[in-house]
């Protein structure tokens, strides 16, 4: 249920008091959570790309899902439009 990276950050889905979940990462090091820089509710676990960014799905106003990325100190951008989720190999 979360990506871990370099073992140094976890990075997880983080329910909010109103039932939706949003992305958070957490430095093992220091055990601060940081959230990145977005605000919409996401639907599944996140995957690292690298040592800084995250990529996960977004549900879209057509309903389906869209791939996007967001690095730890930038912002959300749309990476694959119409996919259903990230996968690295």
């Amino acid at each position: 249920p979360f990506a871990v990276t370099g073992g140094r950050r976890i990075a997880y889905k983080q329910k909010n008091p109103d039932g939706t979940w949003r992305l958070a990462v957490l430095d093992l090091a220091t055990r601060q959570i940081t959230h990145p820089a977005e605000s919409r509710p996401v639907d599944d676990q996140p995957v690292w790309q690298n040592n800084t960014t995250l990529l996960y799905p977004v549900r879209n106003a057509a309903n389906t899902l869209d791939v996007w990325s967001v690095g730890l100190t930038t912002p959300a951008r749309l990476l694959i439009p119409q996919a259903t989720t990230p996968s690295l190999s």
